[in-house]
């Protein structure tokens, strides 16, 4: 069966299919299947994927970017989880009461546990 999208990416300039493999996530399997028959034929599927993979790792980088511009004005640095967690529940009265099985479970706490195991709720 041919794929009906072929006769559509063989009518594109290199450059324009290139620009298309790029944007691939926006189009169908059926199209991306087309475009790398046509990038095959055409000796460009290599330089297709590299330009995809570097497309890909951009947005990557721009994301942890986001992410760490976030904590820098939220935290004033950027930490990791471990270290956020290590800093900020130590010393929480929640996490001591209710939480750490070091600091004096009450008796309800283990009454909540023992449900949780049976799974009465």
């Amino acid at each position: 069966m041919e794929n009906k999208f072929y006769t559509v990416m063989n009518k594109h300039s290199d450059q324009e299919l290139l620009a298309v493999y790029k944007k691939q996530a926006e189009y169908t399997p059926e199209a991306v299947a087309a475009m790398e028959t046509v990038l095959r034929e055409r000796n460009l599927i290599q330089q297709a994927s590299e330009q995809l993979a570097e497309v890909k790792q951009a947005e990557a980088a721009s994301a942890e970017e986001v992410y760490n511009k976030f904590q820098r004005s939220e935290f004033g640095k950027v930490v990791s989880n471990a270290a956020f967690a290590k800093d900020n529940l130590n010393d929480s009265m929640y996490f001591q009461g209710y939480i750490s099985p070091m600091h004096n479970y009450t008796w309800v706490n283990h009454l909540f546990i023992i449900f949780g195991i049976i799974g009465l709720t």
